[in-house]
């Protein structure tokens, strides 16, 4: 009789505690698990910010080489290599922009990255209006002329998208690097 009140007994007060103690297990792993999965998240975020704000910068300083001349009353240069947007394709066709989880900062940067494809198509066109220019028709100007007053009016715009995006970015990595501080 004995023998069965202490089963009985560390049946009804041991799998209870049994029970919790593994719950509480699985919680703390969850918790770990969790914790790793949110600072590789973290990583990968503030690596995609510093990637994308590495191009922006790289073409802020294409764009501005190109127009310096138009201050001493020279005309924009146009470059045979465009301005840069393969990291924000990447990004965007792998679906790698759901870690950047801020709808206004990546409004901001797909605004500079629209600005810059603008850009990039209207220097390829003026190339193809120099180099191939097809019909000529009676016109003021020749349509290479065109396009650089298209490219002089767009590039104040893109360069103001480009450093909104920078700032906003920048804030956005100091703000990431504080997190993983913590």
């Amino acid at each position: 009789m004995g023998n069965l009140f202490a089963t009985i007994l560390g049946v009804v007060v041991g799998i209870p505690i049994a029970i919790e103690l593994s719950r509480r297990q699985q919680a703390l792993e969850n918790a770990i698990t969790e914790a790793r999965k949110n600072k590789e998240e973290s990583q990968r975020r503030e690596k995609i910010l510093s990637l994308i704000r590495s191009e922006l910068a790289v073409n802020r300083n294409d764009l501005k080489e190109r127009t310096k001349n138009i201050q001493t009353g020279g005309k924009r240069e146009v470059h045979v290599n465009t301005l840069h947007d393969e990291m924000w394709e990447a990004f965007s066709d792998g679906g790698e922009l759901h870690y950047i989880n801020d709808p206004e900062l990546l409004a901001l940067i797909a605004g500079a990255y629209y600005e810059i494809q603008t850009i990039i198509h209207l220097e390829r066109s003026f190339m193809e209006a120099i180099h191939f220019p097809g019909m000529k028709i009676k016109q003021d100007k020749y349509p290479q002329d065109y396009y650089l007053e298209y490219l002089s009016a767009t590039d104040p715009v893109c360069l103001e998208a480009i450093d909104i995006a920078i700032k906003r970015i920048d804030s956005q990595i100091g703000t990431v690097e504080n997190e993983c501080a913590i």
